[in-house]
């Protein structure tokens, strides 16, 4: 029989050994009565009643000593904290996940690892008919790495419009190529600017746009390029893909704005959208 077997025992009370034959110590469960006795080598003494014991708290700090006193919060973890002691972290605010730095644990905001995540920016409105749209985020673009613009485009300049993406409020050293299917007509155009979009008069589209923004990459200075996908009215119904550079490579991009070749192109209504890459 194991020492556990023999330390504790259950059974009936007929079947209960005498206090004598078991070790000092051992504990038995009286199953047809409920209730729980020990030996003390002599006689067994009945230890059910724990009514005496005195209830604490889980942090209490005193009857559990490896822990920081603390009251019971909601949202609250348990965690071991520098002392080391076990302690109470109060919930994080809205948004905030639990990150650890190898070290400690803390609610920190969500950067995306390397998830691909994004982080929202901005979104710009427009409530009246211009030719340019800027964000008013001022940007880190050789920190950030990588956004992302969504445009959703109404023309109200009465013609046909070109939008282009301008960094810094920037049109110069600028190439795009854009491959389109309208269903009938497939085609490539290429611009003297970053394309976003262009629209037959009193229409509507769409476009989204990854910018990749920083001017050195693993020490080398390089050319600043884009992709993206726009839907749009030519003739027909019509969607495709652009491909950009920015051969700018001295500056850094600090601001973006959307740029329209006609007055008052970006029409109200016109709603625009900025994000960076998480993991840029």
């Amino acid at each position: 029989m194991s020492f556990f077997a023999e330390a504790i025992q259950r059974g009936n009370r007929a079947g209960q050994p005498a206090a004598t034959a078991v070790i000092i110590g051992t504990v038995y469960y009286v199953t047809d009565e409920n209730v729980t006795e020990r030996s003390n080598g002599t006689t067994w003494d009945d230890i059910s009643d724990v009514s005496a014991a005195t209830p604490h708290d889980l942090l209490d700090g005193t009857q559990n000593q490896d822990t920081l006193a603390a009251a019971v919060s909601r949202g609250s973890v348990i965690y071991g904290n520098a002392t080391p002691k076990w302690a109470e972290l109060v919930v994080g605010s809205a948004g905030k996940v639990l990150t650890s730095d190898g070290t400690d644990v803390s609610w920190q905001t969500p950067s995306g690892g390397g998830g691909g995540g994004l982080t929202f920016i901005e979104l710009l409105s427009i409530t009246a008919n211009a030719q340019d749209a800027a964000f008013a985020a001022t940007l880190a673009g050789d920190t950030d790495g990588v956004y992302l613009v969504q445009c959703e485009f109404v023309n109200g300049g009465g013609a046909t419009v070109i939008y282009s993406l301008e960094p810094n409020s920037l049109a110069t050293n600028q190439t795009s190529i854009i491959h389109y299917n309208d269903g009938t007509t497939a085609a490539s155009n290429a611009y003297n600017l970053l394309f976003l979009n262009t629209l037959v008069s009193g229409d509507q589209g769409s476009a989204q746009l990854t910018f990749h923004s920083r001017k050195v990459f693993n020490s080398v200075a390089r050319k600043r390029y884009t992709e993206g996908l726009f839907a749009t009215t030519f003739t027909n119904q019509a969607g495709g893909r652009i491909h950009g550079r920015w051969n700018e490579t001295s500056v850094n991009v600090t601001s973006l704005r959307i740029h329209s070749d006609i007055a008052n192109g970006i029409g109200n209504g016109s709603q625009f959208k900025l994000y960076k890459y998480a993991e840029s």
